[in-house]
């Protein structure tokens, strides 16, 4: 349970420097950070949810933020179920790539 705590508390920091003080996409990046440690639906749904919020505080598509957190969290599933040595360095620079594409579709 304390994970879940720690999990919400820094989701909801990050919700808050990115709609007021930092544009940089961090509930996208850290959750997929993770979704890579702990593969776990609670963490899943939470992330979501976090990323609709963010959606709706910074007026823009509701719906977009989930869709490429749900896209990197397939990525990751699948290269670490077709490849049995997971190599992070592919992941953590696939997830920079999404990371830099969402910040330009939703213009950060």
């Amino acid at each position: 349970m304390k994970r879940y705590g720690v999990f919400i508390i820094l989701m909801a920091l990050f919700l808050i420097l990115e709609t007021t003080i930092i544009s940089f996409p961090f509930i996208l990046f850290w959750s997929s950070v993770f979704f890579l440690t702990r593969k776990n639906i609670t963490f899943l749904s939470l992330s979501v949810f976090f990323a609709a919020i963010l959606d709706y505080l910074r007026f823009s598509y509701i719906g977009v933020s989930p869709l490429f957190l749900l896209g990197m969290f397939l990525f990751i599933t699948l290269q670490k179920s077709f490849f049995e040595a997971a190599d992070y360095k592919i992941i953590l620079g696939f997830l920079a790539v999404c990371v830099f594409v969402y910040s330009f579709i939703v213009r950060y």
